[in-house]
């Protein structure tokens, strides 16, 4: 099997111990289709593309691939509530701190990868579905691991 499971994995843990409210979306593509209940205070883990690093270390493969991590949290502001608006707003950047933290601080990921790190983030989106509007915070990760090439 590849590492890349274990890898899935591990994000996925790493992010649940830290967004301990928060439900998985079950396609990170099309965030759009999920329901409600979940975009409320959500999750969602999409990989990126990968790349070979052109480094082999006894016949195992570096690859670097991008993957990242989605927040949606309900806007329950009035379109004139600015105070509950930001209050929002800040949750889901201290929320993003968090899980950028939690990754840094162990950058292995539990030893399943050689090296995991932030790179950047979309910035706060505003996501309208039907009568429901939800603020939707992108973070982008990479992270480098090997595959071994023997059979």
């Amino acid at each position: 099997m590849s590492k890349i499971t274990d890898i899935r994995n591990e994000f996925e843990t790493v992010i649940k111990s830290v967004l301990t409210s928060s439900r998985q979306i079950a396609n990170p593509y099309e965030i759009e289709k999920t329901a409600n209940v979940i975009l409320k205070n959500g999750f969602g883990i999409a990989f990126g593309p990968g790349t070979n690093t052109e480094r082999q270390l006894s016949c195992q493969l570096s690859i670097d691939r991008e993957i990242a991590i989605i927040i949606t949290r309900q806007v329950s502001a009035t379109e004139h509530d600015t105070a509950r608006r930001e209050e929002i707003e800040k949750d889901i950047l201290e929320d993003q701190f968090q899980v950028i933290r939690a990754i840094e601080r162990d950058p292995s990921l539990n030893n399943k990868a050689a090296r995991a790190r932030y790179t950047s983030d979309n910035g706060l989106e505003y996501l309208l579905l039907e009568n429901s509007r939800y603020f939707v915070l992108q973070s982008n990760f990479a992270f480098e691991y090997f595959e071994d090439l023997t059979p």
